[in-house]
């Protein structure tokens, strides 16, 4: 069974903005992790919910919402 990430990973990745957020899952690229399987479980539970935010992360236009 996978063992909760440290708290201060938690904690540092759940104070930066959602923005920061997605780019780290999109990139989703490793710089340390002690156990890199670890860390994607982790964070597979925060790339579904950025995926369904994404949309609405990015300005639109009055025309991007009448079509």
């Amino acid at each position: 069974m996978f063992q909760q990430m440290n708290d201060t990973t938690s904690r540092v990745f759940n104070e930066i903005p959602w923005y920061l957020r997605g780019e780290i899952l999109e990139h989703n690229e490793v710089i340390y992790a002690e156990d890199e399987y670890e860390l994607d479980f982790w964070l597979y539970k925060y790339s579904k919910t950025w995926h369904g935010m994404k949309r609405r992360q990015r300005l639109v236009s009055a025309d991007d919402l009448i079509d």
